[in-house]
């Protein structure tokens, strides 16, 4: 038998900045979609994003903001030519500087202030009423827009690490949602309505590609009542 000897390594303190994006780390930014034309906000909102210090993680969390597409106040349904090729052009860039991606759809990406309160009428919700009047009247417009924009998210599968939620809520995370009726004890409504997405997500949306729900409970009650195997845990299902 070998007799294990000690040898000490010669370590010396570096500044190097590691190039590894799944230490938990990441930076945050936000883009609204609009039918605008190339000198738009989205293009200005990434450019800046490019050259600022503060994404130099190699992980970002990506707020796509689809209110435009919501189907109220005269907006339409689907999300236009620009709008498509404006979600296209982030991910490229993005993609292009060597980043990894969390993407987040959403509808009303902001807290609702006291005007808001007043406007809406709505106090039941944590003072946060125009995230409802936000989010499109029906799920299925909802799931529309996941169809649009998967074969993008797809084609960019080398760098997007994650979608993240279901699009519902304010800030996109799955409460105060007209699809998520928290309060009303029950959750089977909320249940239904996030299965019923998240199951699209994962027919529309690559394999490669993680999703996640906010809740744990969310993920028991909607995907898989325990964790996947570990014969299981690999085969791409929408569980594991």
């Amino acid at each position: 038998a070998k007799t294990a000897t000690f040898k000490a390594a010669k370590l010396k303190e570096s500044g190097k900045y590691l190039n590894n994006p799944y230490r938990g780390w990441f930076g945050l930014t936000a883009y609204t979609l609009t039918e605008g034309g190339a000198d738009n906000y989205v293009a200005q909102r990434l450019e800046n994003d490019l050259e600022d210090d503060a994404y130099k993680q190699d992980l970002v969390l990506a707020e796509f903001n689809l209110k435009n597409y919501n189907g109220r106040d005269g907006n339409p349904t689907q999300i236009g030519a620009n709008g498509i090729a404006q979600f296209k052009q982030v991910l490229d860039a993005w993609s292009n500087k060597g980043k990894h991606l969390i993407i987040r759809l959403v509808y009303d990406p902001r807290t609702t202030t006291a005007e808001d309160a007043s406007l809406y009428g709505d106090e039941d919700y944590n003072g946060m009423p125009a995230a409802k009047a936000a989010e499109p009247a029906s799920i299925e417009t909802l799931k529309g827009h996941i169809t649009q924009l998967a074969p993008i998210i797809n084609s960019h599968k080398s760098c997007v690490y994650m979608v993240q939620g279901t699009s519902m809520g304010a800030w996109g995370e799955m409460h105060t949602s007209n699809f998520t009726p928290d309060i009303d004890g029950s959750r089977k409504t909320t249940y239904a309505n996030i299965k019923n997405v998240i199951s699209h997500m994962g027919a529309q949306i690559d394999k490669s590609i993680f999703l996640a729900v906010r809740r744990p409970s969310y993920y028991r009650n909607t995907v898989s009542s325990s964790a996947p195997s570990s014969s299981a845990a690999f085969k791409g299902s929408l569980a594991a």
